[in-house]
């Protein structure tokens, strides 16, 4: 397939709505691995953003949040916009500090159910999408393009969905 392109604006319209749809999807089999074990392992940290909805209102609820949001979230790039909106840095900055502060205040209290091991393999995974999402952020910043701010909002969205706000405890979801 030959991909149809302007010049200097990236993928055509109907080639990054697909892409969009296709993030959308992958966010759907990543919420499900979020929780996809009954138990909370570094696998499977059963983020609160999909573990809370699921105890709630069960799977189709729980799985379908993030990607919805996701989708949502780039309308503006699947017309064509090439900047990483400040909503997107804000949202990022948010979760971080969250995340983060969460983890370190259960510190103790996950070393002791789950171990030390658990609990730093949690820590590296965020510490990894952070990391991750800095330098993609700052790359958007200096070569503004379509196939950067998907990027950034892609791994964004994985983080959440995925390792962001970890169960800390060994209590297994309720089906």
């Amino acid at each position: 397939m030959v991909e149809v392109t302007q010049p200097g604006r990236g993928p055509s319209q109907g080639r990054r709505i697909a892409l969009v749809l296709l993030g959308t999807a992958a966010l759907v089999v990543l919420s499900w691995g979020s929780v996809a074990l009954g138990t909370p392992t570094v696998i499977t940290p059963h983020s609160a953003v999909i573990s809370v909805p699921y105890q709630i209102a069960g799977p189709v609820v729980a799985f379908s949040i993030i990607p919805a949001v996701f989708f949502l979230w780039n309308l503006g790039a699947m017309r064509g916009r090439r900047r990483l909106p400040r909503r997107s840095m804000a949202l990022f900055t948010v979760v971080a500090v969250s995340s983060l502060t969460l983890l370190l205040m259960d510190w103790q209290r996950g070393a002791q159910e789950q171990g030390m091991l658990h609990m730093m393999g949690i820590l590296a995974e965020n510490a990894f999408f952070i990391g991750f999402l800095v330098l993609r952020a700052s790359r958007s910043r200096r070569e503004r393009s379509f196939q950067n701010t998907y990027v950034f909002h892609l791994a964004l969205f994985a983080w959440i969905a995925w390792c962001a706000f970890p169960h800390i405890g060994s209590a297994p979801l309720a089906n």
